[in-house]
């Protein structure tokens, strides 16, 4: 009597533990499909974003003689196309890559590079577009949306200038190009002490490529699908350095202080053509 009591409590409690186990799963399904569902759903917000960013900056280039004047010397072609990792500044990334073609109907590029080459640096204004005042941050969102970028001078070709280090999207229109001169950055130049610091600090030390992103990025050098990098070592430094800032991304995981790459995938936003970058 007593082992056919004590045989139907555990039957009992064997289908009661089915039971909770059955209803855990479809829990762990059920969140499973809703962060599946939250995460399109801000990917195609970014989409958005990026799309509606492009075609401002283009409208943006478009010159109205009575309310403007400028207009722009060429248009920058970027490893970075959307806003998203783009750098806050210039040189925080130094083997990130961009080039700056001329347009020939507003200068003429022979005359106006003539000893543009002897420069390390060059700032190239863009027009692109806290808790203190505005003129007081580089803040993109100005007044007047134009900016100042300071790139390394890599190359002259032509008409055509390859920078390093450059915080400017794809596709951002240029209006001016100067050299830096030793004499840009004043021996007794001060800063409030609540800049003093590097802002491109973060808690990130390192950054690591499982071996599937570390055999896609030398797949996607090998084939030329990178529009600024022939060698995998450079390719993989930008990637570091711009993860260093601590940029947050669904393609990498941080691990406390130390990012994980497990994947390098070519990102082509909505809406705009098949660029190789």
């Amino acid at each position: 009597m007593l082992r056919r009591l004590a045989l139907t409590l555990t039957a009992a409690a064997l289908l009661a533990a089915i039971a909770e186990a059955r209803r855990l799963y479809r829990l762990c399904a059920a969140l499973r499909h809703e962060i599946a569902t939250q995460q399109s759903l801000r990917a195609a917000e970014r989409a958005g974003r990026t799309v509606a960013e492009r075609r401002l900056r283009r409208a943006a280039s478009v010159v109205n003689p009575a309310t403007c004047g400028y207009r722009p010397i060429g248009h920058i072609e970027s490893c970075f196309v959307e806003r998203r990792g783009t750098p806050r500044q210039g040189l925080l990334v130094p083997d990130a890559r961009a080039r700056l073609r001329l347009d020939p109907r507003a200068v003429q590029p022979a005359a106006a590079l003539e000893g543009l080459e002897g420069f390390s640096h060059v700032h190239p204004p863009g027009l692109l577009g806290g808790s203190i005042g505005l003129f007081a941050t580089r803040t993109p969102h100005r007044p007047n949306p134009i900016g100042l970028s300071l790139a390394a001078l890599l190359h002259v070709e032509g008409g055509t200038l390859l920078l390093g280090g450059a915080d400017l999207i794809d596709g951002t229109p240029v209006l001016d190009v100067k050299p830096y001169l030793l004499h840009d950055a004043p021996a007794g130049a001060t800063v409030p002490s609540w800049c003093a610091a590097r802002s491109d600090a973060s808690r990130i030390a390192s950054v690591h490529f499982t071996a599937a992103a570390e055999a896609q990025l030398a797949a996607a050098v090998a084939d030329g699908s990178l529009r600024f990098y022939t060698d995998l070592e450079t390719a993989r430094s930008a990637i570091s350095q711009m993860l260093q800032l601590d940029i947050r991304s669904l393609e990498f995981v941080t691990l406390e202080q130390r990012v994980e790459v497990r994947r390098c995938v070519q990102h082509v936003p909505a809406g705009s053509r098949p660029a190789r970058t």
